[in-house]
């Protein structure tokens, strides 16, 4: 489903009053189904990457699976496959908070907004490698890009 960012960045301050950093770089976004980004974390190289305290950590882990993302619809449009109503960036991005499923700890991940209009965080980091509905209550996000 298509959306523009002002209605990406509306749901997101809906869900974070105080979210101040939404940095949403096109003006057109495409929502994918729920299903989509579990096949995509299925079949994803990032979690068998090794964790390295202050090297290859949390923010690490997001960035290569919102590039791995970005890099897989890039090449269904190169190979013809990407369907026409679907030529602009998937709403997935990077995050990082202070707490997440209830947990206070500085953290990055991805988020996700789905064709439903639900927010889904997405933890790829080793011992992780989950994905939940975002609860405003249980996680708080201070940093979006997408």
């Amino acid at each position: 489903m298509k959306i523009t960012s002002k209605e990406i960045r509306d749901k997101f301050q809906e869900t974070w009053p105080n979210l101040e950093y939404v940095w949403l770089w096109d003006t057109v976004y495409w929502t994918p189904n729920i299903d989509a980004v579990e096949d995509a974390m299925r079949v994803s190289k990032v979690p068998t990457m090794d964790f390295i305290n202050e090297f290859n950590d949390c923010d690490n882990f997001a960035l290569q699976f919102l590039a791995e993302c970005r890099r897989k619809r890039y090449f269904q449009w190169k190979e013809g496959k990407l369907p026409e109503d679907q030529k602009f960036s998937m709403a997935i991005g990077y995050i990082f908070g202070d707490m997440f499923r209830g947990i206070g700890k500085v953290h990055a991940a991805n988020i996700v907004l789905d064709s439903e209009g639900d927010i889904y965080i997405l933890d790829l980091t080793p011992g992780e490698n989950r994905m939940w509905r975002a609860k405003p209550e249980n996680d708080n996000v201070l940093f979006v890009f997408m």
